[in-house]
């Protein structure tokens, strides 16, 4: 949902069933609270909003709340609570976060140690489910032969199915091993 489509009978509608304790309403408000929509901007208040819907397992909320943990927004950094609620949300399925927490394996960020094959599994992933950046960074991986051998017939159909969602770099890496003549023959 579009916050900024909301109206203020929306937010009114959403304050009361967060008290009702419903995890969307809870989300919905932090995002209100967050963007300053309808409500005074107060990061500590969607902090909280996004931590009680992300209790009850709203994988949206996960990802606000990690979010928040990640970058300091209304509470105190911790990299681990973000790292802990990115993987419960990508567990659930949700295709950005798997992107997300695979560059944190890929990198070895915050409490995680490089592990390429789970940042590779991960990708692979939110790709399946059609991710346009996870697909371009996994096409990128397979050019590259961090993914088994240098598949480049596989990262070329993976750089088309994200320049298909307008992912400009992928545009451009499609276009790379189209002039080269390579991974080209699908």
């Amino acid at each position: 949902m579009d916050i900024t489509q909301t109206t203020a009978d929306d937010v009114r509608l959403f304050k009361q069933r967060a008290k009702q304790g419903i995890a969307e309403a809870q989300h919905l408000l932090g995002m209100c609270f967050l963007q300053g929509h309808h409500v005074a901007q107060d990061a500590a208040k969607a902090a909280r909003r996004f931590r009680q819907a992300a209790e009850q397992g709203l994988a949206d909320a996960q990802v606000a709340y990690a979010m928040c943990n990640s970058h300091g927004k209304g509470v105190a950094r911790d990299d681990a609570e973000a790292v802990r609620l990115y993987t419960q949300a990508a567990e659930q399925g949700h295709a950005m976060t798997q992107h997300i927490l695979a560059l944190y394996y890929y990198y070895g960020e915050g409490p995680l140690a490089k592990d390429t094959a789970e940042a590779v599994r991960l990708r692979r992933q939110a790709a399946d489910q059609g991710h346009a950046k996870a697909q371009r960074e996994l096409a990128l991986r397979c050019m590259l032969g961090d993914v088994a051998a240098h598949d480049l017939a596989d990262a070329a159909c993976l750089f088309r199915l994200a320049a298909e969602q307008g992912d400009s770099g992928a545009h451009f890496w499609l276009g790379f091993l189209c002039e080269c003549g390579k991974g080209t023959t699908w």
